[in-house]
C-alpha cells in the first residue's frame, strides 16, 4: 500500500485571499478540495446572497483552488442555487459544475457538526436531505480536475451513515441530541412551550416584514438568532455599507 499524506485546514476565512505574502506560502495555501457548506450573511437576502457568493467563487478561483484541477464543493439549501443565480456568477468567473449531489456530511466519526455559526443550535433538520453539493472546477482545467465529486458521496458511504429514528412519527435524524430535542418539543406532554394563535415579531414589523411565530420560544429563538446575535456583526464590508 501506499501512504499518503493529507493536510487539512479548518476555519479557513475562504472570502479573502490567503494571509501570506511570498509565492511560495501563497501556493501553500492552495488546495485540491475546496469545501465551503451552508454559506449565510445573517439575513434573508438573495440580492445580498447573490453578491456574497460571486465575490466568494471569485476568491476561491484565484487564490484557493489549486491550478491545474483544483475543485470546489459548495453546499446550499435546495432552493438557494436558483435564487442566489449561483450558476451565472460561477460562469462569470470561468467555472464550469463538475457535479451536483445531494449534500451528505463527512463519516468524520462525529467531527463534523450541523450547527448555526449564530445560536449554536442545530441546522440537521434543513441541511438533512433538504441540501445539495455542487463540485465546480476551472474551464481552464477541463480534463486534469483532481475529482468531480467528494469521495463519501457514494452509495456504501450513505449506507453507513446511522441514522435516529423518532419513536413517535417517521422522522429521521443524523444526531442522536436532534432526536431528543425533537421528541421534547414535539411529543412531550410535559413541555411548557404552549401554542397561541400567532406572535409577531416587532423587529421585524418595523421593517416592514411580517413574521409570526407559534409560542413564545420560537419568538425569542427567532429574536436572538436575527436582532440580538453576538455575532451578527460578521458580514461583508460591502453589507456593512448597505446598512449603515
Amino acid at each position: 500500500s501506499k501512504s499518503v499524506s493529507v493536510t487539512i485546514y479548518h476555519g479557513v476565512n475562504a472570502v479573502e485571499p490567503p494571509p501570506s505574502t511570498s509565492a511560495s506560502e501563497i501556493n501553500q495555501w492552495k488546495a485540491h478540495h475546496v469545501i465551503f457548506n451552508h454559506p449565510h450573511i445573517g439575513t434573508e437576502d438573495a440580492a445580498l446572497h447573490s453578491r456574497f457568493l460571486s465575490h466568494f467563487l471569485y476568491i476561491a478561483s484565484r487564490h484557493w483552488m489549486r491550478p491545474g484541477g483544483g475543485v470546489l464543493h459548495l453546499t446550499l439549501v435546495k432552493g438557494q442555487y436558483e435564487r442566489w443565480n449561483c450558476n451565472q456568477a460561477a460562469m462569470r468567473h470561468d467555472l464550469v459544475l463538475l457535479e451536483r449531489n445531494l449534500f451528505l456530511a463527512p463519516p468524520d466519526g462525529g467531527h463534523y457538526q450541523h450547527r448555526r455559526h449564530q445560536t449554536g443550535k442545530s441546522f440537521a433538520s434543513r441541511a438533512n436531505g433538504g441540501s445539495e453539493t455542487f463540485t465546480f472546477g476551472r474551464r481552464t482545467d477541463t480534463g486534469k480536475y483532481i475529482a468531480t465529486r467528494l469521495p463519501w458521496l457514494d452509495s456504501a458511504a450513505k449506507a453507513a451513515i446511522q441514522e435516529f429514528p423518532c419513536p413517535h412519527c417517521e422522522k429521521t435524524f443524523r444526531e442522536e441530541r436532534s432526536q431528543k430535542s425533537h421528541v421534547k418539543a414535539v411529543h412531550d406532554p410535559s413541555n411548557k412551550r404552549k401554542r397561541v394563535e400567532a406572535l409577531p415579531c416587532l423587529e421585524c414589523h418595523a421593517l416592514d416584514i411580517v413574521r409570526v411565530f407559534p409560542h413564545e420560544q420560537a419568538l425569542h429563538d427567532h429574536i436572538r438568532a436575527k436582532h440580538t446575535s453576538l455575532h451578527s456583526h460578521i458580514q461583508p464590508d460591502w453589507a456593512k455599507e448597505k446598512t449603515a
